[in-house]
């Protein structure tokens, strides 16, 4: 029997510190991210910050740069299970994840050859942390960095749509290709 190379599993093997740590960022960035938890303004964006009670359009089409909290706890399970998913071999358990559209694009062989060469760090995850999220109604970006167990990092944008009552990811790339992404 395998071990279990999940990047949960291997956070808590760590313990101690390390594991308390991560809880109380992982408890931090949930805060940060509540309608009534600290502001997310940035400089750039001072000028114009308002509480909106989550994630809107501006108008401008555009979208403000948090997710509501029930939005960013869902998307960051259903990418970390895809990356758990990883983590096991379990290629087609990863694509498990992947919206409806995604997946009728792709098959199992070429979903593996496609992570295994353009996201080596996705395809045998350590550990991963979400560093931004930007949501309207039915569809979400989330900026994820991810380490690999080799220690290569990659950040990544992930396009997430919510379907059938779940949040499916339905592509990833990188930043420097999403310039509507801010890092």
């Amino acid at each position: 029997m395998r071990p279990d190379r999940s990047w949960t599993a291997r956070a808590a093997a760590r313990g101690g510190i390390v594991g308390w740590s991560c809880l109380v960022a992982m408890l931090m960035l949930l805060a940060a991210c509540s309608p009534d938890g600290p502001s997310t303004a940035t400089p750039d964006d001072a000028g114009d910050a308002q509480d909106d009670g989550g994630a809107q359009d501006d108008g401008a089409g555009e979208l403000s740069p948090t997710c509501p909290s029930p939005v960013l706890a869902d998307v960051e399970r259903t990418i970390g299970s895809q990356l758990d998913a990883f983590a096991d071999d379990d290629v087609a358990g990863a694509l498990s994840y992947a919206s409806e559209a995604f997946r009728a694009q792709i098959d199992v062989a070429s979903f593996e050859r496609l992570i295994t060469d353009a996201y080596p760090a996705v395809a045998d995850p350590e550990s991963f942390s979400i560093r931004g999220c930007r949501s309207q109604p039915g569809s979400a970006q989330v900026l994820v960095d991810v380490v690999g167990v080799d220690g290569g990092r990659m950040s990544l944008v992930y396009a997430m749509v919510e379907e059938a009552g779940r949040w499916a990811i339905d592509g990833a790339s990188e930043p420097a290709n999403d310039p509507g992404m801010v890092a």
